[in-house]
């Protein structure tokens, strides 16, 4: 009897931790992944039992329409009920458990024109207005699978590209080509070559600065409860400066005109990083910060030329930079990748992640400087920023 009582309480428990909601597309027969799953084609159902305001990504396509990206976020439907138990019934489970998705959610996908074509963009002289081909870069196939795991490893992954549809108003802002491309990629080669948890590992596309803030918090968090943690942070989109030169990484529904207010400024995001403890935080920014005045908007080639102020690095922290000063940060259409992520991959996979640190720097100056001169006419030159604490020995840390 024991038995049977002890089995109904798990389910009723489970019940109620459980939410659930219906996924709709317009049209229908639209592949649903959430969290990097697949679920199913709409209309599908997806149940959750991760706590109230835990999030989860989607992403919906079908051919002939524009990919959705987006969040899933249990914070919808209030269960003052579940609430209330937990907290004057002692089913303490509940007070974890009091919101809920909605019952439905509804996506109407956007027609995608059959041929893909840059908007011509003119800086520095550099005119582009070449159509597009879609398919999968070398860097994207065979990547190599490493069954090991490390479970002290945690990483933030944010590909932010679409700017322009979450700003309408803003007519001269430029999206940024392949971002969204880079961070997908950059996810699977920590997930499959370098012994991360994929649970311990948040993916982020077009991502608003709510939501960037969240995740930075949550991936601090994480490291603090570890005290063997590794911390790795990575971002492909538009960076900007302020009036006096400090580097801000830009939101998809931030501009230029509210970038102090919402941006996400390099000095508190190196500072935060930092008070987790972590034993190595290692970051990748595939964007440049010399964007203009207030009336320029972000502009051609993600950026243009402004002399950013330089950072100071603290704890155990290693910074790739795409570029120098007033470089830009350029893309490789070839390659459907920006120029700096396509060579970090490319040596990952030449590698089997087992490139040093002071390898990868050395080979992304090298390949990147070469590259951009050949392909554009332009210089740009990663560089990588260290803290002093590991200024002797990072040369020798690896991502793996």
């Amino acid at each position: 009897m024991k038995k049977l009582i002890i089995f109904v309480f798990i389910i009723v428990l489970l019940g109620n931790c459980a939410t659930t909601t219906k996924i709709l597309t317009k049209p229908d027969d639209a592949k649903v992944y959430v969290n990097d799953k697949f679920i199913g084609n709409s209309p599908v159902k997806y149940t959750s039992r991760k706590v109230s305001f835990s999030s989860s990504t989607i992403e919906i396509e079908k051919e002939g329409y524009k990919k959705y990206y987006g969040i899933l976020k249990r914070n919808e439907v209030f269960k003052p009920t579940r609430l209330l138990s937990g907290i004057f019934l002692w089913w303490l489970p509940n007070i974890f458990y009091f919101m809920d998705y909605d019952l439905y959610h509804n996506y109407d996908l956007e027609l995608l024109n059959k041929e893909l074509y840059v908007n011509p963009v003119i800086s520095n002289s550099v005119t582009q207005a070449n159509p597009i081909s879609v398919g999968k870069s070398d860097v994207d196939m065979d990547i190599p699978v490493n069954s090991y795991k490390n479970k002290n490893k945690y990483a933030l992954v944010i590909g932010n590209e679409d700017y322009s549809s979450k700003q309408k108003t803003l007519s001269n802002e430029v999206d940024v080509e392949f971002a969204r491309n880079d961070a997908n990629s950059f996810k699977n080669y920590l997930v499959k070559t370098l012994g991360f948890e994929n649970d311990h590992v948040t993916l982020l596309k077009d991502a608003t600065s709510g939501e960037m803030y969240e995740a930075i918090e949550i991936l601090i968090s994480l490291a603090k409860l570890d005290s063997k943690s590794e911390i790795v942070f990575y971002y492909a989109g538009h960076g900007f400066p302020d009036n006096d030169k400090n580097p801000f990484l830009i939101p998809v529904d931030v501009s230029s005109i509210n970038l102090k207010q919402n941006g996400i400024a390099l000095k508190k995001l190196y500072f935060k990083l930092a008070s987790s403890n972590a034993s190595k935080i290692t970051v990748f920014l595939d964007a440049c910060f010399s964007g203009g005045g207030r009336d320029q908007g972000l502009l051609a080639a993600r950026g243009v030329k402004i002399k950013p102020k330089e950072e100071v690095f603290i704890g155990n922290m290693l910074v790739f930079a795409s570029s120098s000063g007033e470089e830009k940060s350029l893309p490789y259409e070839e390659k459907q990748h920006g120029m700096f992520t396509y060579f970090l991959l490319k040596k990952l996979k030449e590698t089997n992640g087992n490139a040093s640190c002071g390898e990868i720097s050395d080979y992304l100056r090298k390949e990147v400087s070469r590259k951009s001169l050949i392909e554009k006419n332009i210089q740009q030159t990663p560089h990588t920023n260290v803290s002093r604490t590991i200024d002797s020995n990072w040369k020798n840390w690896k991502l793996k």
